[in-house]
């Protein structure tokens, strides 16, 4: 909208352009970075899910040390891969 100067009203702005006439389409994708390595990916998440498990029965301080850095190369491998995305 654009105000005319000498009133008190606003006069709305008018597009010239010319219209197309045709509908916006879908952007189309294709497959995710993550899913060209779904086995690699199921493979760290199983890790993952046996670290964990070993994590939560009873382990020293520097069993838990390891598992943690298991744990954290698996994740960061994921990462990598971009499983999940």
């Amino acid at each position: 909208s654009v105000v005319d100067a000498g009133a008190r009203y606003y006069r709305p702005v008018v597009d010239s352009r010319p219209r197309s006439s045709s509908a916006v389409g879908l952007i189309e994708h294709g497959a995710r970075e993550g899913d060209r390595n779904e086995v690699a990916c199921a493979r760290h998440e199983k890790a993952i899910r046996q670290i964990d498990s070993a994590a939560r029965q009873g382990q020293s301080s520097q069993g838990q040390e390891w598992l943690r850095m298991r744990r954290k190369e698996h994740k960061d491998e994921m990462w990598r891969l971009r499983c999940g995305f």
